[in-house]
């Protein structure tokens, strides 16, 4: 899961709206602000482009749980 207030600390120190950052980031704004929420788990190419383009650790922006996200049926 992603920490959200990781991903706020950075917008902020670049300057950039959550939507400015979701573009930076090279994803919808949907799709990112459900990743902030917790109701999606990003992939392994996202998690590697999120922690690459903000030059942060794994550890600083993401936490292992064992729960998974709930899906809507």
């Amino acid at each position: 899961f992603i920490k959200p207030d990781a991903i706020r600390e950075a917008a902020t120190r670049r300057n950039e709206s959550l939507d400015g950052l979701a573009r930076t980031l090279g994803i919808s704004d949907r799709h990112f602000y459900r990743l902030l929420a917790g109701k999606v788990v990003p992939s392994p190419r996202t998690r590697a482009n999120i922690c690459r383009k903000l030059g942060l650790r794994f550890d600083d922006v993401f936490e292992i749980r064992s729960e998974l996200p709930k899906v809507p049926s």
